[in-house]
């Protein structure tokens, strides 16, 4: 059993209805992770959707981030749907893919030459995001490295198996 310090027992609230109420009233959004929230690897947390639905029936609105590279928000969008969670917007969806290509439009203001070591989801966003990749969807082995390449993105994950 836990066992608190007497400054942080005075800190414990009891939860109940009212507090829960009061609480979802004084925030606007909810920023709900996804790996280890909704799912776990390729496994689904049972009833997990319903969490998200039943705070959209109180009026909140959500917001779901991820920091794997590895999927589109299009197919997050999916997973989220086959969640039994509705209405999902791309805009509503943040990954890491698609922050990053819109941090190096927006805020590097890079729209080419741009060579991206990273998996097929990343390359999807920067394309989606008009930052163009110098390979122009040439294959990796039959890409020769020119003057075109400026900017490398390389994704700590990318492994030689992504090579294959």
């Amino acid at each position: 059993m836990l066992k608190f310090s007497e400054r942080h027992q005075q800190r414990l609230v009891q939860v109940t209805e009212s507090n829960i109420t009061e609480l979802m009233a004084s925030v606007d959004f909810i920023l709900m992770g996804l790996g280890g929230v909704y799912w776990l690897g390729k496994d689904v947390f049972p009833g997990s959707g319903n969490v998200a639905e039943g705070l959209k029936k109180i009026g909140q609105h959500i917001v779901y981030f991820t920091n794997n590279d590895m999927h589109t928000r299009e197919f997050i969008q999916n997973q989220l749907t086959n969640l039994g969670i509705k209405d999902v917007k791309p805009n509503e969806i943040c990954s890491l893919s698609h922050a990053t290509a819109v941090y190096l439009r927006d805020h590097l203001k890079i729209s080419d030459g741009v060579f991206c070591l990273g998996p097929s989801a990343l390359l999807s966003e920067l394309k989606n995001n008009n930052v163009k990749d110098c390979r122009d969807g040439k294959p990796f082995e039959d890409f020769l490295f020119g003057n075109e390449v400026q900017y490398l993105i390389f994704c700590s994950a990318f492994s030689f198996p992504h090579f294959i």
